[in-house]
């Protein structure tokens, strides 16, 4: 049973670790989608480009939690 409880414990640890990277993923999107709409309707080329580049973050942690 201790072994079980040993294992419960990491899978749980590693649930934890998973949804905390998808919040964080969640909310950088979220402010992407707003910077994005912000530029569009203001027709603001730098913060258009300045979004696009910060879609980094997002994919370096889309990847670490594949």
């Amino acid at each position: 049973m201790a072994s079980r409880t040993h294992t419960d414990r990491g899978y749980e640890a590693e649930l934890r670790e998973l949804k905390d990277k998808l919040l964080r993923m969640a909310g950088l999107v979220e402010q992407m989608i707003a910077a994005a709409t912000a530029a569009m309707v203001d027709a603001d080329l730098d913060r258009a480009r300045a979004t696009i580049a910060a879609d980094g973050a997002v994919n370096a942690l889309e990847l670490e939690t594949d």
